[in-house]
């Protein structure tokens, strides 16, 4: 940004450029879809309690009052209470929607702690894209590999496997990053 506008929009486009390229020669995955999953013993109880489920329209719950969205929601909240695992999906959607919105706060914030300017704050998103880059081309692929072939996981396991572990290493990271004392750690957790 220091020589111009103009070169990190065109370096930015050649990345983007770089990247479709590398996207159309990456493997095909969509075969795995067809593998049998692995049933569980409590599905049929799953299906019953998904079908106490009922899923109103928004122009026919707008028009309700507040009582009946009161009741409503009790009766959703009764409902995740009873499935346990349901209730943790809907958390970890909110928890990453608010990691994602704390994201765009980095920048203010690291200008702010360290007395840097936003410019030299802002390499903290290339360093982040940089970091996420790695993780997707390399690390994850070869984890999985890991899991189905060494460890004979099949590749639903081995999925969920591989999202729990991003779980705990994004609520790491973001610990590393809120206690940082230094810009070493902040960098460290942010990559």
């Amino acid at each position: 940004m220091k020589n111009g506008d103009w070169f990190p929009l065109l370096l930015g486009l050649g990345l983007q450029c770089a990247a479709v390229v590398i996207a159309l020669f990456s493997p095909e995955t969509l075969h795995l879809r067809d593998l049998p999953e692995e049933q569980s013993d409590d599905s049929d109880e799953d299906s019953d309690n998904s079908s106490n489920l009922q899923v109103e329209s928004p122009k026919i719950s707008a028009s309700l009052g507040f009582k009946a969205q009161m009741r409503n929601f009790r009766e959703a909240m009764h409902f995740m209470k009873r499935d346990f695992a349901l209730g943790m999906i809907i958390f970890s959607f909110f928890a990453g929607t608010l990691g994602r919105q704390c994201i765009s706060l980095l920048l203010r914030y690291a200008s702010q702690r360290y007395g840097w300017s936003i410019r030299e704050a802002s390499y903290l998103l290339s360093l982040r894209a940089a970091a996420n880059l790695v993780a997707l081309m390399v690390v994850i692929p070869l984890v999985n590999h890991f899991l189905r072939h060494s460890l004979h996981m099949s590749p639903h396991k081995a999925d969920l496997w591989l999202a729990r572990g991003s779980a705990v290493l994004s609520t790491f990271s973001f610990c590393i990053m809120g206690i940082s004392a230094t810009p070493v750690l902040l960098v460290f957790g942010k990559s």
